[in-house]
Parts: C-alpha cells; structure tokens; sequence
C-alpha cells in the first residue's frame, strides 16, 4: 500500500471515529453526563487535528507533483520523483 492510499485509509478512519465520537457526544448531552462529554470533545478536538494535519500533507504533496511536472514538461530530469509521480 502506497503512501497516498494509507493516507486514504486513515482518513477513513479518522472520519468514523469523529462520528462515533459525536454520537457519543450527543448520548453524553442527553444523559447529563458532563464529564463524559468533556472527553468526548477532547478526542473530537483531536480528530479535527488529525484530519486537518492530513489535509495540510495532501496539499503539499498536490503543489508537489505539480511542481515536479512543470519542471519535466521544461526538460528538467528529476531522478527522485521517478517512484512518487508515474
């Protein structure tokens, strides 16, 4: 599994887990349980980071292969990008 696929995957993942950690939320507000509740936006919180850190590296890595296929399209050989751009 390439790089770009286990990013898909924990994405995936991440996504799940902040809707099981909303429905836990929303079960928490409904049985007045308020230090349940802190936790569950704690690890909201931490899923929202996560998700955004993701998306920060899928950015770069689109500005990246950009760049690397500008640079070929002018005749500039790049060695090092042979396996991350096909």
């Amino acid at each position: 599994m390439n790089r770009n696929s286990s990013l898909i995957v924990k994405e995936e993942k991440l996504l799940n887990n902040g809707l099981k950690t909303i429905n836990y939320l929303y079960s928490s507000f409904l049985n007045k349980d308020l230090e349940s509740a802190r936790l569950e936006v704690q690890e909201i919180l931490h899923v929202i980071e996560m998700l955004d850190q993701i998306e920060v590296r899928n950015v770069r890595r689109k500005k990246f292969e950009e760049l690397v296929y500008t640079m070929k399209r002018k005749g500039i050989k790049i060695d090092f990008a042979k396996g991350i751009i096909s």
